[in-house]
């Protein structure tokens, strides 16, 4: 996904990341230039320990610039990136003639294969272009790709857990990823409030309002809080029931007591 960001005083800017109307006007300004990255999601498989990426020029002469940095959500969802050495972009500057295509290889490092043997690690690749000419200290990037790496363990799991409250008028979810793997909630989910068995009221989170859809992933050990109105048919409520749709055809069921 194309984003803008600068450099000031030598060094990079880190700032949250967010969905919006800017992005999407942003895609369609890189695409109409030409440049072009593919895929948009890596993944190093177990057995290896390193994944490339295409960068094509398009209509122009262009010299890209490569960064990997470490991805962080806050419990609402919000991304923040960190500089890492964890994954090394080969190479990590270089000019592409027009037309051209070449690859870039993204290797992980010591560190980082042995920290994903036991769970998921995650970060988001930029793929940017800088002004022909720019000076080489403090790169300005103009316009940029940013795509999620991934590197999965070997024996990846699914675990997650429930917690729920009500405050006022308010229903407050919380859901821990206690896996290994990242979480991709899809669009779709119910949340049944229970009086007992008995089913009172059901919150049907969907497009264009849904809020997991504002997280789009959760990482092994975050958690994510979330809240909706309370709906009038709970009263006596006791218990809900989350039945979350995941991406690769996985559907995530949890209950959990309501506390007070």
């Amino acid at each position: 996904m194309p984003v803008r960001f600068g450099a000031q005083n030598g060094r990079r800017l880190r700032r949250p990341f967010c969905f919006g109307l800017l992005a999407w006007l942003l895609i369609g300004q890189a695409q109409a230039e030409g440049l072009g990255v593919a895929p948009l999601v890596v993944t190093v498989p177990p057995d290896a320990r390193a994944a490339t990426i295409l960068v094509r020029a398009g209509d122009r002469a262009r010299v890209i610039h490569v960064e990997v940095a470490k991805s962080r959500m806050d419990p609402y969802g919000q991304e923040y990136l960190e500089d890492t050495d964890e994954v090394f972009p080969y190479p990590p500057i270089f000019r592409l003639a027009a037309h051209a295509t070449r690859r870039v290889r993204l290797t992980l490092s010591p560190e980082a294969l042995a920290a994903r043997r036991t769970r998921e690690l995650a970060w988001r690749v930029t793929v940017g272009e800088a002004p022909i000419g720019a000076p080489t200290g403090g790169i300005q990037v103009q316009m940029a790709y940013r795509l999620w790496l991934f590197a999965p363990p070997p024996k990846p799991h699914v675990r997650a857990r429930l917690q729920a409250r009500r405050t006022g008028g308010q229903l407050w979810l919380v859901l821990a990823n206690e896996g290994n793997v990242h979480l991709r909630p899809l669009a779709g989910a119910r949340i049944v409030l229970l009086a007992g068995k008995r089913a009172l009221a059901t919150i049907h989170d969907d497009p264009p309002h849904s809020r997991w859809l504002r997280t789009p992933r959760i990482l092994p050990g975050d958690v994510r809080w979330l809240e909706w109105p309370w709906p009038a048919a709970a009263k006596g409520a006791t218990h809900v029931r989350l039945e979350l749709p995941l991406e690769g055809g996985r559907t995530l069921r949890l209950q959990a007591p309501i506390a007070r």
